[in-house]
Parts: C-alpha cells; sequence; structure tokens
C-alpha cells in the first residue's frame, strides 16, 4: 500500500504527533510505502529518536516549539483576544491552513511523480480543517479525529470573561465550519475513546470508529528509580507527585499545585514537566503560587522539554503518583505511558482515558475540577504507599496486555478498505 500520512504541525512531542509519527513507523516495519507530510517540523524537538528512520516531508522547518502563527498569538496575545471577540480568529486560522494545504498537495504530487508512483490513501491526523482532503485526489481517505474544530476553540476562549460574542460567533460560522471540514470526503473516520466518539458524532453528523492507542512497553516499563530525587537533590524517601502536561489553563495544572498545597507535607513534591504553551497562564501559575515553587517550596516546574522517551519514563519510574487534572481532554496518552511505568495514576473524570481506569484497581478517578476530592485521593495514596505501588503495577500489567502499536496497526489494517 502506498499511504501518505499528514500531521499539520510537527514541533513539539505531544500524544497526538507521537501518533502519526507511530503510524508511519508501523505501516513502514510491514512493508507498506509510507511518507509522513506536515506544513512545519522540528527535527530535534519532536521526537527525534522516532523519526530518524522515517520519511518527512516539510514546507517549514524550525527550532522552536511553537509555530509563527502560535508565537504570533502570544506575541499579540491581547489583539488576538481583540479578533476572537470580533470572531475573524477562527477564520484567519483556516484561511492560513487552506494556503499550507495548497502548498503541499504540489509537493505531495511532485513527489509522485518523481518516484511513479500513486498514493493510495491520504490518512490526516489532528487537523481543525481538512482542506488537504479536499484539494488532493488519492482513492481513499481517512481521518484521526483527535479534537473536533470548535473543541480547540473552546480550549483558547478559556480565560475570556464572557463568551456571549464567541458563542454567537460559533453559532453564525458552525455550518461554514462543518462544511468546509470536508468530512463527506473521508471514507472512515477514527477516534481514540467514547468522550471523542460522541462528541464527533454530534459535530459532524457521522459515526466515528474507535481504535485505542498503543504504547512502546519496552521503554514505558514498571521498574524504580530516582531520576527525580536525584536531579533536584531530594531525600530518597521523599513523596514524588508528577505531572507531565503543557501550560494551557484546560490541563488545570493549578488544581494540581492547589492540592499538593493543602496536603502541606514537607516530604511531598510536585514535578511538573510541561513547556509555556499559554505564556499568560504559565506567567499566572508563577506570580500565583511563587512563595511555594522549589526551592523555596515543593512545587517543581521544569519547562525544558525531556530528551527522549528514556528520560520520560525516568520521570514517571521515579514518581509515586502520577496526576493528570485536566478538562476537556481527548484521551491523555501521558496516562497511558505513566500506568506502563507502574506509576499510581489520579486522573480528572474530564478525560477520555478515564474509560479504561477501573478507580481502586489500575488507577483512581476524581471529579474535574474538584480539589478537595483530589487532595483527599493523594492522601490517602500518601499514607498508604505500599497500596500506591500495588495499583500501579496492577496498571502496568494492563497496559502491557492491551496496548502495543502492533495492536494500533492490526486494527487499521481491517478497518481500511484498501488492498494491503
Amino acid at each position: 500500500m502506498n499511504l501518505a500520512v499528514f500531521y499539520p504541525d510537527l514541533v513539539a512531542r505531544g500524544g497526538s504527533q507521537r501518533y502519526a509519527i507511530e503510524t508511519v513507523r508501523a505501516f513502514k516495519n510491514n512493508g507498506h510505502n509510507v511518507q509522513l507530510y506536515t506544513f512545519t517540523f522540528n527535527k530535534e524537538i519532536c521526537y527525534p529518536e522516532l523519526t530518524q528512520n522515517i520519511e518527512i516531508i516539510y514546507l517549514y522547518s524550525t527550532n522552536k516549539m511553537l509555530t509563527a502563527f502560535g508565537e504570533a498569538k502570544n506575541r499579540f496575545s491581547k489583539f488576538y483576544a481583540f479578533l476572537k471577540l470580533l470572531g475573524p480568529a477562527a477564520l484567519l486560522q483556516h484561511w492560513k491552513n487552506e494556503y499550507l494545504a495548497k502548498k503541499l498537495v504540489l509537493v505531495i504530487k511532485y513527489y509522485e511523480f518523481r518516484h511513479s508512483f500513486r498514493y493510495d490513501a491520504l490518512y490526516i491526523h489532528e487537523t481543525g480543517d481538512n482542506s488537504l482532503a479536499r484539494l488532493l485526489n488519492v482513492p481513499k481517505k481517512y481521518l484521526y479525529c483527535y479534537d473536533t474544530p470548535d473543541k480547540m476553540r473552546e480550549w483558547e476562549d478559556y480565560n475570556l470573561k464572557t463568551k456571549f460574542f464567541y458563542r454567537a460567533f460559533s453559532q453564525l460560522t458552525r455550518k461554514y465550519f462543518r462544511k468546509n471540514d470536508y468530512v463527506s470526503m473521508f471514507d472512515k473516520i477514527f477516534v481514540l475513546d467514547e468522550v471523542m466518539k460522541q462528541r464527533v458524532s454530534e459535530f459532524y453528523g457521522v459515526m466515528p470508529h474507535k481504535i485505542y492507542g498503543g504504547i512502546n512497553t519496552s521503554i514505558f516499563q514498571p521498574t524504580k528509580n530516582y531520576y527525580i530525587q536525584e536531579r533536584f537533590s531530594l531525600p530518597r524517601d521523599s513523596v514524588i507527585l508528577s505531572c507531565v502536561s503543557r501550560f494551557m489553563p484546560y490541563r488545570r495544572i493549578h488544581d494540581a499545585i492547589e492540592a499538593v498545597i493543602r496536603i502541606g507535607l514537607q516530604n511531598v513534591f510536585l514535578y511538573i514537566n510541561a513547556p509555556p504553551e499559554d505564556r499568560y497562564y504559565y506567567d499566572l501559575i508563577n506570580t500565583t503560587y511563587i512563595t511555594h515553587l522549589f526551592p523555596r517550596g515543593n512545587i517543581i516546574i521544569q519547562t525544558e522539554p525531556f530528551v527522549n522517551d528514556k528520560e520520560l519514563a525516568a520521570i514517571y519510574q521515579s514518581s509515586n503518583i502520577f496526576i493528570f487534572p485536566n478538562e476537556n481532554q481527548t484521551w491523555g496518552n501521558a496516562v497511558l505511558e505513566a500506568m506502563s511505568c507502574g506509576c499510581c495514576s489520579v486522573v480528572s473524570d474530564g478525560c477520555g482515558i478515564k474509560e479504561i481506569i477501573r478507580s481502586g484497581e489500575n488507577g483512581f478517578i476524581y471529579p474535574c475540577g474538584n480539589i478537595n476530592e483530589l487532595k483527599n485521593i493523594l492522601s490517602s495514596l500518601i499514607d498508604d504507599l505500599p497500596k500506591a505501588r500495588f495499583v500501579g503495577i496492577k496498571a502496568a500489567e494492563y497496559i502491557k496486555n492491551n496496548f502495543s502499536w502492533e495492536k494500533w496497526y492490526d486494527n487499521h489494517i481491517q478497518e481500511f478498505e484498501i488492498a494491503h
């Protein structure tokens, strides 16, 4: 099979980026001709250990973790907020994607011409509008939908004092965006969890197919180490709570911080590894909790990205408990990684991945935004660390038996309606 996989911007280490890359790796390892296309590529940051042996074709390269558009939104945040209130921001982003898609189509067609073949299928991962599907003529088209366009705009509007104008604009443009998402052009749409399955059904009016994600259990495995303790010169018997995330309001990192502050134990540390994608939210966290930040306090914030999966696994393996407080969150691959490393995970019910957790058996679920309930769960686990370890080991066994990139590939082959 000749397969073109597309992801809009490969500039950071994120769950959806990994899935696009692992899809290419899985199909390549099974003998298919597959290339990964993107608008912007950061080869130093976006999983360099995974991309070395696959072909990635891009319009622009960067050494930054944000695209030029993303940097402009941060730099001119007040002006961008004004555009959101008036309505044009979403349209500007749509027109930008349309322009880039037209350029990429020419690149794809030239690649086909130069190598004397035609693609059997286009597989789009994670995009707000699917102009590429309309512009590129291939026999089969598939979409892996991590987030619907309206959901991404909800994330951006989290900090607005009033959503009246946003809601009014959304109603006026909802039909426009549904029309221009070209969902009817896809043979099948895939999602990771039941929450997104329902959301896609409501937004697009079609019922998607669910395919669970995968993980490399040879790297993410339940071995104990003291990576965080040694890096920050903490006593080995310190209790480490970790949160691998991004500084964006819907990630609700402030909930985890508040819960740990309320616990108030000197030997309990919260380690947060998250790039400051939303500079306003990141600065707000630092200003609000300045007296609690390490080394004065017990909240450790690290913004530089981890080097590779081995370092990421070491973060989970040196943690007693992993916290995932997100709301309106599709899936949550960090939870899968933490569970695979034998780290007891405490997850909000605002995350799609909650459906694989049996609370009290292989993890814990709490009501999203309920800081007292989160604090109570954490306190009980800190008081009984053997129980937390037991739950973590059960989680690792469950992940090893049910999630792999081989199963990811097999499920796709069963769903793809083309000769293999």
